[in-house]
């Protein structure tokens, strides 16, 4: 069976709406987006948390698409560029606001491969890390359960046991948490030509719109949380589990590739 791995990647993209925080109109929505000391912090959690382990992934047959608006200021926009450039699985789509589900949607599956048997389909956030075996796994562990691929045409595969990196502007805290669904390492397992992108199933909602499967077992994911996200829930969620944190730069570079010393100090701490 054919598996492509397809995912979405928002880069402070302008659209009507998809975002928690309200704005009246687009340009007030531009303002925020484009502002450069935002744009800074984010380009410093893609470059040091997110890009690492894409260029790591232990199976390269992946493709993951950067979306961004068409208007996208061109000193960030080469930047951009640049710093993905080594990962030829990765692409940058500029778009036209519109409907923030169709635009994604038109985005993503612009590279859906047609000679695929199944799609996965995934979410990425821009400040958020998958594991150096996510794709290997995702794709190994799709054909074990291939009697259930056979039975539900559109499933998900979740998983949950992962980390959030919590900075406050001052401290940088790596909490160990299992939440189920959270919306990085959770795949939508869709049959080749779906007319759906990832983004048109919320995952907090995910449960209720079609079966799926929880892999507790690896650590999988890790989620930046910081002042420029768009939702900032609470330091901790789901269910801690143990973890011997005086580890914890050791795990990060084995598990997701990421300097944590060198990000620290881009970051401008001790």
């Amino acid at each position: 069976m054919k598996i492509q791995m397809l995912g979405l990647c928002r880069f402070s993209l302008l659209s009507e709406g998809g975002f928690k925080v309200v704005h009246e109109t687009l340009d007030e929505r531009r303002r925020l987006l484009y502002d450069p000391d935002r744009l800074a912090q984010r380009f410093l959690w893609f470059e040091y948390v997110a890009l690492p382990s894409w260029a790591r992934q232990t199976d390269p047959d992946f493709k993951l698409v950067i979306a961004v608006g068409e208007d996208f200021p061109l000193p960030w926009l080469e930047r951009l560029h640049d710093l993905v450039s080594p990962i030829p699985q990765i692409v940058i789509e500029l778009c036209p606001p519109n409907h923030h589900r169709q635009v994604c949607r038109t985005a993503m599956l612009r590279h859906a491969d047609p000679s695929a048997d199944r799609m996965v389909l995934f979410r990425h956030d821009d400040d958020d890390a998958v594991a150096i075996d996510y794709v290997e796994s995702s794709r190994r562990d799709l054909q074990r359960l291939g009697g259930m691929a056979d039975t539900y045409p559109l499933f998900y595969l979740d998983y949950p046991r992962g980390f959030t990196l919590d900075y406050d502007g001052q401290v940088l805290t790596l909490n160990p948490q299992i939440t189920h669904t959270l919306g990085v390492a959770l795949n939508i397992v869709a049959p080749a030509g779906h007319d759906r992108g990832a983004l048109d199933y919320p995952h907090h909602k995910l449960i209720t719109l079609m079966p799926g499967v929880s892999l507790s077992d690896p650590i999988m994911y890790l989620r930046g949380k910081h002042e420029t996200n768009d939702s900032r829930p609470p330091a901790r969620g789901g269910a801690p589990f143990a973890f011997d944190q005086t580890h914890e730069t050791r795990m990060l570079a084995r598990r997701f590739g990421i300097d944590l010393p060198a990000f620290r100090s881009a970051l401008g701490l001790c």
